[in-house]
């Protein structure tokens, strides 16, 4: 084979295996591509991080600040009312909210036969009673044994008489709590957790205190169950009563007793329905007040006289729904009572509520509202008792403006006014 032929079949047989036999130089940008990726990511998610750091430090605050909130929706406690004729009788004929039988043409109870049934009848609720009670107090049970005390001087009662938003709203005597606004509360189980006091009524001596359902453990759930209102409106002088709560002194303790006396206390904006009882009162008791069916009737009120007495339930359902709702009522200024029959007989007054007496820069006041006027309309609803007044009042919010019809005497009778009243929350 020739020179040329030899050097021609070797320039054929490297072009034949150049693939194999050619060096792979990889590119740099691809090396380090998922290096620089890697960066790259870091980066970004730390820009991200900044940004959501400042948005949240500066733009929601100043958003805060600058734009209304849209409310979050929550359920409102809700308490059947009562209905009040103005005579102290309810409006629904032959209710007896006693439940001692019925009575006979002559007013008397048959069906029982003896009073030892009708005690017995009362004993029966106890048990159920205790189940809508709990103790609360200022201090937990730990700081008690530490200072060797039996029984805490402090404990007092309160009652479950609702539940709303996953919450127990329970109501118990504003001063025997002092100005705390969270105190213990003390379950049958021997297990205790901490509530908050939510509001407070001077005039009632009454504060509404609320515990949290997801505190509370599986037996303490068991343990309680809301009470029953009823309508006091149907309690009589003479009937029977059950007492449970702080009673001469000693707590938890229960007793039996009858109405004496019915009177009334006026407040401002509203009218209590007062039973006055044969039971002792001791200085810083505390009770509540049932029927024969279990069904509360009244709590007990602060007295200067030495036999226990009980603001009927009725008059308080209004002001404690809005107590739990809005953590306080509407404040209108008035010291009212009802115009009955007889003074309208007597005085030629028309039919509504007298007001006595105007409290000075008091809502009332500011609009004009004065002294022997008759309030017999608000919000375009008629209102003859002041018991449905301070319902419709209690409804309204902070700042509400209130329409009130009236009544003013003048040279030649009684002539209609009209006011607009703006009522604040107290």
């Amino acid at each position: 084979m020739s020179d040329k032929e030899i050097n021609k079949k070797q320039d054929s047989d490297e072009k034949e295996y150049a693939l194999y036999t050619e060096r792979i130089v990889q590119s740099p940008k691809a090396k380090y591509k998922k290096y620089i990726n890697g960066v790259r990511t870091v980066l970004i998610a730390g820009a991200l991080i900044l940004a959501l750091s400042l948005f949240i430090r500066y733009v929601i605050p100043w958003y805060g600040e600058n734009f209304p909130q849209k409310q979050v929706d929550r359920d409102e406690l809700t308490i059947e009312k009562d209905e009040y004729d103005g005579e102290g009788l309810a409006v629904l004929e032959g209710d007896d909210s006693l439940n001692l039988g019925p009575r006979d043409n002559a007013g008397e109870i048959t069906g029982l036969d003896s009073y030892q049934e009708i005690m017995n009848a009362l004993r029966l609720r106890v048990a159920e009673i205790k189940k809508s009670i709990v103790a609360i107090d200022r201090y937990p049970s730990s700081l008690n044994r530490f200072v060797q005390e039996d029984v805490s001087p402090t404990e007092t009662c309160a009652l479950i008489i609702g539940y709303v938003n996953s919450e127990y709203v329970l109501i118990s005597k504003a001063s025997a709590i002092g100005e705390a606004d969270d105190i213990i509360v003390r379950f049958s189980t021997g297990e205790e957790l901490e509530g908050n006091v939510k509001c407070r009524d001077k005039d009632t001596d009454l504060a509404v205190i609320t515990i949290r359902a997801v505190d509370m453990s599986y037996t303490m759930l068991k343990s309680v169950k809301v009470a029953a209102l009823d309508n006091s409106y149907n309690v009589h002088q003479g009937d029977l009563f059950l007492a449970y709560g702080r009673l001469y002194g000693q707590n938890k303790a229960v007793d039996y007793g009858t109405v004496s006396e019915k009177t009334s206390k006026v407040t401002t904006d509203n009218t209590f329905e007062i039973f006055n009882s044969n039971l002792a009162y001791y200085e810083g008791d505390s009770s509540f007040i049932f029927n024969s069916s279990g069904n509360v009737i009244g709590i007990s009120t602060v007295t200067s006289g030495s036999t226990l007495s009980i603001i009927g339930i009725s008059d308080l359902k209004a002001l404690i729904e809005a107590m739990a709702n809005k953590g306080g009522y509407a404040y209108f200024g008035i010291m009212g009572r009802n115009v009955t029959a007889d003074m309208v007989e007597l005085y030629d007054l028309p039919m509504g509520i007298f007001i006595s007496e105007v409290e000075v820069d008091s809502p009332a006041y500011n609009a004009g509202l004065q002294a022997g006027d008759v309030i017999c309309g608000i919000n375009g609803s008629s209102v003859l008792t002041i018991q449905l007044f301070s319902e419709k009042l209690y409804q309204c919010s902070d700042g509400q403006n209130v329409f009130v019809k009236a009544m003013r005497m003048g040279k030649d009778g009684y002539y209609d006014v009209k006011f607009n009243v703006t009522v604040t929350i107290g």
